[in-house]
């Protein structure tokens, strides 16, 4: 029940908008697990994201393989839809039909987004931490990196 702010790195309560967590916590997991424990942490969350993205291809291809109406309305809206070169005629027609008889499938994928998203924002922010741990620890390496980076 959290929302993250991008121009802060800090995940605020939904209700009383207070400060759950932030970039300091990955200062923390740092110094107690070390840059392998992060680095660690960094890879389970990779994992997950695989994980969960396997889950909802296939949930996503049964739900759509055993609903013949799911497959006419994708087909109907694919139609509708085409030329993609052009602006759609009618979308808002177009757009609703095709949400309404697919609702089903909206929920499940809200979820799985949800998920890989916030493990992404997770990631993104241990990359960071250990970008700058670098770069403090060992400058030269830093550079020599960022050089053959470059």
């Amino acid at each position: 029940m959290t929302c993250y702010i991008d121009q802060l790195n800090t995940w605020y309560d939904m209700k009383t908008h207070q400060e759950v967590t932030s970039s300091r916590l990955f200062s923390e997991i740092q110094n107690t697990l070390g840059t392998f424990g992060l680095n660690g942490l960094d890879r389970l969350l990779c994992f997950m994201i695989v994980k969960e993205l396997q889950n909802f291809l296939s949930m996503f291809q049964k739900i759509i393989l055993r609903d013949r109406t799911v497959q006419d309305t994708l087909k109907t809206l694919m139609n509708a839809v085409s030329p993609l070169k052009s602006i759609v005629a009618n979308s808002s027609k177009a757009y609703l039909s095709a949400i309404t008889k697919t609702q089903k499938i909206w929920t499940a994928y809200l979820d799985a987004i949800m998920k890989v998203g916030q493990m992404q924002i997770l990631r993104q922010q241990i990359a960071n931490e250990l970008n700058s741990s670098c770069r403090f620890d060992s400058r030269h390496l830093a550079a020599a990196l960022d050089n053959l980076n470059k």
